[in-house]
């Protein structure tokens, strides 16, 4: 995983997003949301998250991952939009990340899991996705770490895009940005 840029000294998300967050505008509403959501705390709760709110503009994007902590790979997705399934090619809600994913891309989704969790705070990454051979795009992820009435997050809201070569210069490379 590329090294983890600081975004902020101050230890806490802004609600303005960083530039590399902006650009997107669907995971940029998102961290708004999840930004107003939290208020004075480190991060919602997840009675504090209204699919209402969200709106049709967003949930298309959106999934929940119920987190297992001492095991991250074994984590397991509650809900997923409608624009992640089109683009996997199949409705992934109730399976664990390791039912689905190996190798180096469990790794590095593992990896952006543990930067969230242990810096309690958002994590933006961008690079390659490649799930279908003959489909390589890029893809922006936004993880978000949500509580359940405790101190710790034990969910996460994410948000993903795609972005298809056609439209944007496709890179190998990958970049992750930890926000706040």
């Amino acid at each position: 995983m590329p090294p983890v840029d600081q975004a902020s000294a101050s230890g806490r998300a802004s609600p303005i997003p960083p530039p590399t967050l902006a650009a997107d505008s669907v995971l940029s509403a998102l961290y708004g949301y999840w930004c107003r959501q939290r208020g004075a705390k480190p991060f919602p709760d997840r009675a504090d998250i209204s699919p209402l709110d969200l709106g049709p503009r967003l949930l298309p994007h959106i999934g929940l991952l119920e987190l297992a902590p001492e095991a991250l790979s074994e984590s397991r997705i509650r809900l997923i939009g409608t624009a992640l399934v089109d683009e996997v090619g199949a409705d992934l809600t109730g399976k664990k990340l390791t039912d689905y994913v190996s190798g180096d891309y469990l790794a590095a989704i593992v990896s952006l899991l543990d930067d969230m969790l242990r810096h309690r705070a958002p994590v933006f990454s961008e690079g390659g996705f490649r799930w279908h051979e003959e489909r390589a795009v890029m893809t922006r992820r936004l993880y978000l770490p949500l509580s359940q009435g405790g101190e710790a997050p034990s969910l996460m809201l994410w948000g993903q895009t795609f972005q298809r070569p056609d439209r944007v210069a496709y890179t190998a490379g990958s970049r992750t940005v930890l926000i706040g």
